[in-house]
């Protein structure tokens, strides 16, 4: 399944309350697989952990394999991507203090081993939808 959150939702995602319902409003996907387009939205932490919270539970509910892919349309490091979507996520203990970003990385890692998904961070580009850089975890 492929969601549009620019389509679906709109484009800001840095206010809790907004996520906190755009979140309860994902699909249960019974295929195990779900794919999050955030191109042209703002994505800011600990807001857009909601969706990606949201979304672990989603695929959670599916059957193996589990897949879970973030589509975004700017490239930044990977730092960045693992503080965006994932800090002040309860899901995977980050929703009090700070991480460092091997921190996100291990926690993440681990939630995805323990329900047997993998996630990938896509980003592509703008005009040609082409990925130009990809981040794996629970491989």
């Amino acid at each position: 399944m492929k969601i549009s959150i620019l389509d679906v939702f709109g484009m800001e995602l840095n206010d809790d309350v907004r996520t906190i319902e755009y979140a309860k409003a994902l699909p249960i996907c019974d295929d195990g697989q779900l794919e999050i387009d955030f191109s042209k939205c703002i994505i800011d932490y600990p807001a857009t952990s909601k969706i990606a919270d949201a979304a672990f539970e989603r695929i959670e509910k599916g059957a193996s394999p589990r897949n879970l892919t973030f589509i975004f349309n700017i490239g930044f490091p990977e730092r960045m991507f693992l503080k965006w979507f994932f800090f002040g996520s309860r899901r995977l203990g980050l929703d009090e203090g700070t991480a460092t970003e091997e921190e996100i990385r291990n926690k993440l890692t681990e939630s995805l081993k323990n329900i047997g998904a993998v996630l990938h961070i896509k980003i592509q580009n703008p005009q040609t939808q082409a990925v130009v850089q990809e981040f794996r975890y629970g491989e």
